[in-house]
Formats: structure tokens, C-alpha cells, sequence
């Protein structure tokens, strides 16, 4: 029975300096804008993508992403994270109405949260305990929060309402020694809640719409596409861990260079490489000329090996 898949994850690029980089320091994570058109919504994220496609099959796709390549094991990936996408539509479970207005509501509560101070979590955590006592208060569950409370006066005014009853709970306790208390138990069930958001956020991060348009990143062409048949592969990093890492400059330097240091980039070794593409004899040459002069990945007699041309592997 023919196979449907390849051995290989591949990797696209449409620039043969590009190989070098990636051959010295590995793939780097690159941010990335989505639209889901049917959702109305934008993922931003920084990524790396790969293809499971059978080289024969990936004319079309080299067309819109690049003619060079560098083929990996998908051991490799799945060793190091990289996961096949999940192709979505407007049916879909992670995108049905009840998951929108979930995320809606923990985008609202989460707004403006930093994870390195401790009390901005006590106020997110309250912040949440009010959300959901305006809706038990309402009888009816808010699809929008930030329209919504922000822009109805009768459900900010409700909003405002359970605010001052919290707020005189906590004055009680303060007067019995016990709000330190309180909030010991407020953090432990908002480190609970906050590891299940970011794992529903994670969850968007490998979703891809299974039919939009799509710009072709060489060409600049929009058009309507099957998505589903780039049979995608990808490794995603959150950029806000870069505030616990390293703080919030080099966090901004990220966001402005568009991709991620290189403490995250995905490397390999001479066993998790197949292939190395290119399109003539002579960049076969040049790059092991730049071998020479560079500290590689992977060994020189490893790289005679894999070179080659796409004639080649087109041709047999």
C-alpha cells in the first residue's frame, strides 16, 4: 500500500543563505500572523514550520515557500516538540461558540497581567471571582466581556456592584488578621486556573484554518486555499516566557527583530538530517566551501552525503 506521508519533515526556505544560518545555529522560532477568517481572529505567535509531504508532491508548495531544503527525521521532531497541525472550520469544537466566548472571557480577566508580581495574580484572581458572579447575577453568560462591561451601562453597573461587595469581604478579613490568608489560598487556585488558560491558548497555537486565503510568502499572491494540504508540521514557542528568562527588553527586542534568541532554536546533530536541497551542482560546491570556513551543525563528511540537487531527486 502506497505510503500518504513521507519518512521526513521538510523545511522550505527561497534562499540558499539562508542554509548556512540554519546549518551553524540551528532553526529559529519566527513570529507569524494567522487569520481565522470564520472566527474573526489573529494568532500571533513565533514558530517553525516543516511539511509532511512526499518530495515528489511539493512542487506546488516550493512554489509559494522556497526551493531549498533541508529534510529531518520525524524522530527528531517528535523529540523535540514539533507536532502536527490540527486543521480547523467553523464546526469545529475549538472554535464553537461556547470555546470563543470562553477565551474571550480569560483574555478580558487576564488583561494586563504580568506573571512577575505576585499580587497581580490576587488581582486577576478577584477579577475572575466578580466575572463570574455577574453572569450567575445576570442568568446569562457574556460572550463579548470587554463590549459588553465596558460599553453597557447596566452590566457595568452590576459589575461595579459585586466589585464593592468583594472589596468589603476583603476588609473583613483584613480585620481579623486573615486576608494574608485568604490570598495563600487565592494563589494556589490562580496558579491552577492560569496553567489550564495557557494550556486552551496553547491548544489555538497549532490550529490552522483548514480553508482561508492565503498569501504565498515568495509571489505576494492572495488566494482562497485547501491549507489542509500543506500537511503542516510546527514548533511554537510563547514569547512571554521571554519575561521570565531574560525581562521585558529583550522581550520587545523580539517582537521588533520578529523572531525569538537563540537559546530557543531547534537544533540537530548528523543523525537527524536526511536530506540537504539545493538547485545546481554548484551551490553544492559553495556550500561546502562556507563548511569549511564554518562550525556546522552537522560533520563535513555527513554533509557530502546528503547534498543534492532537486533535478535529482525529481528525476530519480
Amino acid at each position: 500500500m502506497q505510503r500518504l506521508s513521507s519518512d521526513y519533515l521538510y523545511h522550505f526556505t527561497g534562499s540558499f543563505e539562508n542554509l548556512p544560518k540554519i546549518l551553524t545555529k540551528g532553526f529559529r522560532h519566527s513570529s507569524s500572523e494567522e487569520k481565522i477568517s470564520f472566527a474573526n481572529s489573529v494568532q500571533k505567535n513565533f514558530i517553525i514550520c516543516f511539511c509532511d509531504l512526499i518530495y515528489s508532491e511539493s512542487t506546488s508548495h516550493q512554489d509559494c515557500y522556497g526551493k531549498y531544503a533541508i529534510a529531518l527525521t520525524k524522530d527528531w521532531g517528535i523529540r523535540n516538540g514539533v507536532t502536527p497541525v490540527t486543521y480547523i472550520h467553523e464546526n469545529s469544537v475549538n472554535f464553537s461558540q461556547k470555546s470563543i466566548r470562553l477565551k474571550n472571557k480569560n483574555r478580558f480577566i487576564f488583561e494586563d497581567f504580568d506573571m512577575k508580581k505576585s499580587k497581580s495574580l490576587n488581582k486577576i484572581f478577584k477579577r475572575y471571582i466578580r466575572f463570574s458572579l455577574l453572569e450567575k447575577k445576570l442568568g446569562a453568560k457574556i460572550n463579548n466581556p470587554d463590549e459588553e462591561i465596558r460599553r453597557k451601562p447596566e452590566v457595568r453597573e452590576k459589575y461595579n456592584e459585586i466589585d464593592k461587595e468583594l472589596s468589603k469581604y476583603v476588609s473583613k478579613l483584613e480585620e481579623h488578621g486573615l486576608e494574608k490568608e485568604f490570598l495563600q489560598y487565592v494563589n494556589v487556585l490562580g496558579e491552577n486556573i492560569l496553567e489550564l488558560i495557557g494550556h486552551l491558548e496553547n491548544t489555538d497555537w497549532l490550529s490552522r484554518s483548514y480553508e482561508d486565503l492565503f498569501q504565498c510568502p515568495l509571489s505576494g499572491k492572495v488566494f482562497k486555499k485547501v491549507l489542509y494540504d500543506e500537511r503542516e508540521w510546527r514548533s511554537v514557542q510563547d514569547a512571554s516566557w521571554l519575561n521570565v528568562d531574560y525581562g521585558i527588553e529583550k522581550y520587545d527586542e523580539a517582537i521588533e527583530l520578529g523572531y525569538l534568541p537563540e537559546k530557543y532554536n531547534l537544533k540537530f546533530n548528523d543523525d537527524d538530517v536526511s536530506q540537504i536541497i539545493v538547485n545546481e551542482d554548484l551551490e553544492i560546491e559553495r556550500l561546502l566551501d562556507i563548511a569549511k570556513m564554518n562550525s556546522f551543525l552537522i560533520g563535513n563528511n555527513k554533509l557530502k552525503k546528503i547534498l543534492t540537487t532537486r533535478s535529482k531527486l525529481l528525476n530519480g
